[in-house]
């Protein structure tokens, strides 16, 4: 996976519905197929994150990474 720190958007509040705050982007491999919906991972070693809704990979992509996907953690 490639990793990116901060939101997918450039937004100046990262903070999602239901408290989310947005740490990494992360992009996925077209070869990874599963569901990433309520996954946990760890980036760098840092503390485990939630991925954020259900990402979807787009349908064309001329790169070999197709799914772009948010991780953070939910504050309060």
């Amino acid at each position: 996976m490639l990793v990116a720190p901060g939101a997918l958007a450039d937004v100046a509040d990262a903070t999602r519905p239901a408290g989310v705050r947005v740490e990494w982007s992360l992009f996925w491999p077209k070869t990874y197929i599963k569901s990433l919906a309520g996954c946990r991972v760890r980036v760098r070693g840092g503390e485990p994150l939630t991925i954020i809704g259900d990402p979807q990979p787009y349908a064309s992509a001329p790169t070999r990474w197709n799914r772009p996907s948010e991780a953070g953690r939910t504050d309060g």
